[in-house]
């Protein structure tokens, strides 16, 4: 994921997704509430410019679970960015 992105491991797994200016501008952040909050799970895919500059296209998909008492979000993402810039 780091790579896909632009950035480092270590920088992609500090970042707070709540506070992600691309998450919210490419309504990424309202999904992954929804998620959370309805208990579901959603998909889209979306071309956006990563925290770190990249721009890529993303087919995501968002599943909420919960271990022990608190809820927690799993997005995992494949990269469309070749199949988009192809179409």
């Amino acid at each position: 994921m780091a790579n896909l992105i632009g950035g480092t491991k270590e920088k992609v797994l500090a970042q707070n997704f709540y506070k992600l200016e691309s998450w919210k501008k490419s309504g990424v952040l309202k999904i992954a509430k929804e998620v959370i909050e309805e208990k579901t799970n959603k998909r889209k895919s979306i071309e956006v410019t990563s925290s770190f500059g990249k721009k890529i296209a993303i087919d995501c998909h968002f599943a909420q679970f919960s271990f022990g008492e608190k809820q927690h979000l799993l997005v995992t993402t494949t990269d469309i960015t070749q199949k988009v810039k192809s179409e």
